[in-house]
């Protein structure tokens, strides 16, 4: 009756590698639900089934490395199955995530302090994922709290660090007017077209006109399986989006030697 699925989610080496090295700071919560065949009471994890997981693989790791086990401190608690599904969703589904750019703010306090590699173990990541964080802290004020309000991504954020501040404004207002979420082949045309890159700002500005196609392709296939749509709609979404495909596609690297040589 407690089954979630978020179980069958892998867990990651750098997850694994984080429990091994601080252990379980945040005690989970269980019951007890019978008798194990060695007299022992079986308990069910109804909060913290990933960290428990975790530990389990820890262990095993390091029995064979001839290493202390790593303990669990378990919180049990009494009754009915509703009482604990609740639990369950207190525990996981309240919880108030921080944003990236907060989380770059915290890493960069916690790098002066333990260094890079610590910082990385500390968040559950590879280095390299901490130093891309980081890279948001070089985005003018505003446009981090458009990150931090979810109106730009993360990734449709970064590429506007090639910018000054005043050009990241404008093209994060360019890009977010009428409620838009900009994607990041979007902004990189952008930025593209700011720096005076008309090739690449063509490249991205194809792509994003495919992206949209295809999801107005989609969105027509759909209703049009719900006879919601006519064929023709159909055929019409679909060949708008072939000839943007066709227009974002790159051109082979012999057609592009053939082009160079005849310039």
């Amino acid at each position: 009756p407690l089954y979630d699925k978020r179980v069958e989610r892998p867990l990651t080496e750098e997850y694994i590698q984080n429990i091994d090295a601080f252990g379980v700071k945040k005690s989970v919560t269980g019951r007890k639900n019978g008798k194990l065949p060695n007299g022992r009471n079986r308990v069910e994890i109804v909060d913290g089934r990933r960290r428990v997981r975790a530990a389990r693989e820890v262990n095993a790791r390091r029995r064979q490395e001839g290493r202390e086990p790593l303990l669990v401190k378990i919180e049990l608690e009494r009754g009915s199955d509703a009482d604990m599904d609740l639990l369950m969703v207190l525990g996981n589904e309240c919880r108030d995530d921080d944003d990236l750019v907060t989380k770059a703010e915290k890493a960069q306090r916690l790098i002066g302090q333990i260094g890079l590699p610590k910082t990385a173990l500390a968040f559950g990541v590879e280095g390299r994922t901490i130093e891309s964080w980081l890279q948001l802290l070089d985005l003018g004020d505003d446009v981090k709290a458009q990150v931090r309000l979810g109106a730009l991504s993360p990734a449709a954020a970064l590429p506007l660090v090639d910018l000054s501040r005043g050009e990241q404004t404008a093209v994060v207002a360019q890009l977010t007017a009428g409620g838009t979420v900009p994607t990041k082949a979007a902004t990189r045309a952008a930025v593209a077209t700011v720096s005076g890159d008309a090739v690449t700002a063509k490249k991205y500005a194809a792509s994003e006109r495919m992206k949209e196609r295809r999801n107005a392709l989609l969105n027509v296939a759909y209703a049009y399986a719900f006879g919601e749509a006519k064929l023709d709609d159909l055929k019409t979404a679909a060949s708008e989006y072939g000839h943007a495909k066709k227009a974002a596609k790159r051109p082979s690297k012999k057609k592009r030697f053939a082009e160079v040589t005849r310039g």
